[in-house]
């Protein structure tokens, strides 16, 4: 009201959500939709008011500095509250990782998406992981993160984070491979495969994609990571000079030379 901007009702609210969520405005005067956000809100904030007044407040260092993380631990690092905000239009075609320090490392995370209205986005597309719980570890969220969506400016959403009960990090292969995803794939590669190809290879493809969920099964908590199962040693010879093949006869082995080079068929600019 002293500077003539005006704000979405949902980034209001988001922001008040972190505060002690004072209203200052006549509801009824509000249309129907911003009505039915304040009631979210306000509901949301009974629902984690414990965590939101007496959980650690926390701040995100972002590779984009157009956008704002900030939100709420837990002291005992079960749960977490985050917002995630645009605050201007981002220079990044693909918005940078999130990355989230500060969660228990050992501890498995489910993390979603919670829905405030409207959330306006850019992208065609949103992350898998607003629309499908994810489940990772602490020590993953630091080090990989979560992928934002791209985000109108000034507005934003909330994400929290519960414990899961599932040992699994990540699940790698979620679902069967599908024919029609084996052909849209050989379509993008370029490559030119018959009906029995493209059956053969569903088939194939299914077989490597299982062994990689019975791996993905396997308890590796007492593993250390491995790069190479034998020590490798570098064999190599004193740089000396030895003779090597003639030139004019390596050339005269070549369907065509010039100028002492191989002369092949041009493939950029060339026009009969």
């Amino acid at each position: 009201h002293t500077t003539g901007r005006s704000h979405s009702i949902e980034l209001r609210a988001l922001t008040a959500l972190f505060g002690w969520m004072g209203v200052e405005c006549d509801p009824q005067k509000l249309n129907d939709h911003d009505r039915s956000v304040l009631r979210e809100a306000i509901a949301l904030h009974k629902q984690h008011r414990a965590l939101l007044h007496s959980g650690d407040v926390v701040r995100f260092d972002l590779d984009d500095n157009s956008a704002l993380a900030h939100g709420v631990f837990a002291a005992d690092r079960r749960t977490a509250l985050l917002a995630y905000v645009q605050l201007q239009t981002s220079p990044w075609l693909v918005v940078p990782r999130w990355r989230i320090s500060g969660l228990d490392p050992e501890r498995t995370y489910t993390v979603t998406h919670l829905p405030l209205g409207r959330t306006g986005g850019i992208g065609h597309t949103q992350p898998e992981w607003m629309t499908t719980p994810l489940t990772c570890t602490g020590r993953e969220l630091a080090v990989v993160g979560l992928q934002p969506p791209s985000l109108w400016p000034e507005s934003g959403m909330l994400v929290p984070f519960a414990p899961a009960s599932s040992l699994v990090a990540f699940d790698l292969v979620p679902e069967p491979i599908s024919r029609d995803t084996v052909a849209k794939v050989a379509r993008l590669a370029r490559l030119d495969l018959t009906e029995a190809e493209v059956d053969r290879m569903t088939t194939q493809l299914a077989g490597m994609l299982e062994h990689f969920r019975d791996v993905d099964a396997l308890d590796l908590s007492n593993v250390q990571p491995l790069n190479q199962p034998i020590p490798l040693t570098n064999v190599l010879r004193d740089d000396v000079e030895q003779p090597s093949l003639d030139r004019d006869e390596v050339l005269g082995s070549a369907p065509a030379a010039q100028d002492g080079r191989f002369r092949v068929p041009p493939i950029i600019g060339f026009e009969e």
